[in-house]
């Protein structure tokens, strides 16, 4: 049921979301709030943060590519993300854990004043999102989206 939920919010968003480069924009999607910033080639990322869902729906991170969509939650394609050049950030499937809510805490704080996002999987870059500053604004409540483990 959760990853019905998950993949129609996806293609509700999709349908929605500007294909802007490196602008980064937020939905209200029943319970969820999306993060989204797209790339020149119109690779998605999208951060969901379920703040008004059951407990079993958790936050998680999305890479739309084409036909493609990558999900932290599916441990066969793990993403990860290096944020200006420093921060190593690899979340898990679940933020109810120990290791999980820290990654998760690192990606919200890290997101919200990234000036470069290079995003891999299975630890192999493939692409580079650089967000244009005076969209930052979109991800103030992005580091307020605590983990479940915190929240």
């Amino acid at each position: 049921m959760k990853k019905y939920f998950i993949g129609a919010t996806i293609l509700a968003i999709s349908s929605i979301t500007n294909a802007v480069p490196n602008i980064w924009e937020k939905f209200d999607e029943k319970g969820v709030l999306v993060y989204a910033i797209s790339d020149a080639k119109n690779t998605t990322l999208r951060v969901y943060c379920s703040y008004a869902m059951p407990d079993s729906y958790d936050h998680g991170v999305y890479l739309d590519r084409g036909n493609d969509q990558i999900s932290n939650t599916l441990s066969k394609q793990p993403l990860s993300f290096l944020v200006n050049g420093t921060k190593a950030i690899t979340p898990t499937g679940s933020t109810s854990t120990v290791s999980g809510s820290i990654e998760w805490d690192k990606l919200t704080s890290s997101f919200s004043t990234a000036k470069t996002i290079d995003v891999y999987l299975n630890n192999k870059k493939v692409t580079t999102f650089k967000p244009i500053q005076s969209s930052l604004s979109q991800l103030k409540s992005l580091k307020r989206c605590q983990s479940r483990l915190n929240g």
